[in-house]
């Protein structure tokens, strides 16, 4: 999964990426839902805080996109923008 289709799977579900210098962040509005390793596979951080307050449906479709982008090898997310 390249970044794009990451940024467009998340903004199907209403939450958008904030890029820092070594992850990506799934924010929505002020919570934080992932920390995704720009440079390592299968390197996420979900947060409890933030995840636990979406309905069921919501909170699989958030963590199925978040696990197939840390799963997807780093060289493969890239697309210009990444």
């Amino acid at each position: 999964m390249t970044i794009n289709d990451f940024k467009e799977a998340l903004n199907g579900l209403g939450f958008s990426i904030e890029r820092g210098s070594n992850h990506c962040y799934v924010v929505r509005g002020n919570d934080t839902f992932a920390k995704i390793s720009r440079w390592r596979m299968r390197y996420v951080d979900t947060y409890y805080s933030a995840t636990y307050k979406l309905e069921e449906k919501e909170g699989l479709a958030l963590m199925a996109a978040v696990f197939e982008f840390a799963n997807t090898p780093v060289a493969e997310r890239e697309d210009k923008d990444y």
